[in-house]
């Protein structure tokens, strides 16, 4: 509906009539929580792994590594879990 609405279109070899694209708008998929998902399950001691199909579009990087480090108090906490 939006690139309709906005007569959005994109050029494609073989189209005779540039197409409307698919837009991403956060109505569909809540953004959020996929990033969250993808933190949560991916998440190392190093840092975060990029899971391998989200790779190209971070310049092939692996790893997010942590830039911080933990507060004590999580890491209490992250002790007690195991």
């Amino acid at each position: 509906y939006q690139a309709r609405r906005l007569d959005t279109r994109v050029r494609l070899p073989g189209y005779a009539q540039a197409p409307h694209p698919h837009m991403l708008n956060a109505t569909l998929a809540a953004t959020q929580r996929a990033l969250t998902c993808l933190l949560e399950n991916h998440q190392t001691e190093a840092g975060v792994a990029v899971p391998p199909p989200l790779r190209p579009f971070l310049m092939g990087q692996e790893l997010l590594p942590f830039t911080r480090a933990l507060p004590a108090a999580a890491a209490a906490a992250r002790k007690l879990a195991k």
